[in-house]
């Protein structure tokens, strides 16, 4: 049987430092080395992994909402600034 092992052995990670990566876990922004510090972290911590559900909840129910749209207005004064930026009409 083959053990992988990291040359340096990866430093505990505080409470403070699991909650300023979980919003990027979850956008899967971490380096290999963070991710893996990350989840040793939440198997060990089970009030850093309440934290990320609920983020992850937050995440999800956020990505259902429907997507703005600017007004007539808005949109025809962007074109309007457009078209006076480009020289033309954008319309």
């Amino acid at each position: 049987m083959t053990v992988l092992f990291h040359p340096l052995p990866l430093r505990k990670l505080a409470c403070q430092e699991a909650a300023g990566l979980v919003t990027r876990s979850l956008d899967g922004a971490l380096s290999l080395k963070e991710e893996a510090r990350y989840r040793i972290h939440l198997a060990l911590c089970s009030h850093c992994r309440a934290y990320m559900k609920q983020l992850r909840l937050v995440q999800e129910a956020v990505a259902l909402l429907p997507k703005p749209l600017p007004s007539p207005a808005t949109r025809l004064r962007l074109r309007q600034q457009f078209a006076a930026s480009h020289g033309r009409w954008a319309g």
